[in-house]
């Protein structure tokens, strides 16, 4: 029994720890280079604009059993 509470928390750890990983990537690129836009005549006013990401668990990305 300790085993596989040892691979659960393993996973716990592993899932976390993807999680963790991809946001960051989206702050340190996503909204630091990717939100920006230009306003006015020529594109002269450079503003950050607002953005919504969204990430999934590969398992939690699609109803279960096809549906």
């Amino acid at each position: 029994m300790k085993d596989m509470r040892s691979r659960a928390d393993e996973r716990e750890a592993i899932e976390r720890a993807v999680i963790d990983a991809a946001r960051r990537a989206i702050d340190d690129t996503i909204f630091r280079h990717c939100a920006t836009t230009r306003l006015g005549a020529g594109g002269l006013c450079v503003e950050t604009g607002n953005m919504l990401a969204a990430t999934f668990l590969h398992c939690t990305s699609h109803p279960p059993n096809g549906t």
